[in-house]
């Protein structure tokens, strides 16, 4: 299923589910560009040039072996870490990880304004079928890279979203 979320819902799902200071933190602190590669600048300070040299001329076919994967695995936020213990973080995590993605996509769209980006949220279910973690990460398109598959069926976990700019 494919759906088309306007600005009007963006901000009205912003108001329910208002991200948690952590979180908006991290978006605060914005992104950044190295050497091709995309990154939250909370995740991404220490990488560097050669790193990402490293990555573009690697020969193998492994999940890191392009920026894409790379990208990925470095962008992978756990959003229920970032949620208050006072909270109930099982109920909480999918509305924070949904509200960070879309103001994500926000960003990358001001900040990368030709490019196109994925932003996949994925959750496991706990015994009770709320989250029992979520996770947000994600990864400038390229012509040749893909980092999900066509089937999402074909996934282990219980919930996979993904966003595009």
């Amino acid at each position: 299923m494919k759906a088309n979320i306007g600005k009007s819902d963006i901000a009205e799902f912003s108001k329910k589910y208002p991200l948690t200071p952590k979180l908006r933190k991290i978006l605060e602190g914005g992104v950044m560009e190295r050497n091709g590669a995309i990154f939250l600048t909370f995740l991404g300070k220490g990488v560097t040039n050669s790193t990402i040299n490293g990555v573009k001329n690697s020969k193998e076919n492994s999940l890191d072996s392009d920026l894409t994967g790379y990208e990925m695995i470095l962008n992978k936020l756990h959003i229920d870490l970032y949620i208050p213990k006072k909270k109930q973080v099982r109920v909480y995590t999918l509305p924070q990880g949904i509200a960070f993605a879309l103001a994500l996509r926000d960003i990358l769209a001001k900040e990368f304004s030709g490019d196109s980006f994925e932003i996949v949220t994925s959750i496991d279910e706990g015994p009770d079928t709320y989250p029992e973690s979520c996770r947000v990460s994600f990864h400038k398109v390229r012509p040749g890279e893909r980092w999900l598959r066509d089937d999402f069926e074909s996934y282990k976990q219980n919930g996979l979203l993904v966003i595009t700019t």
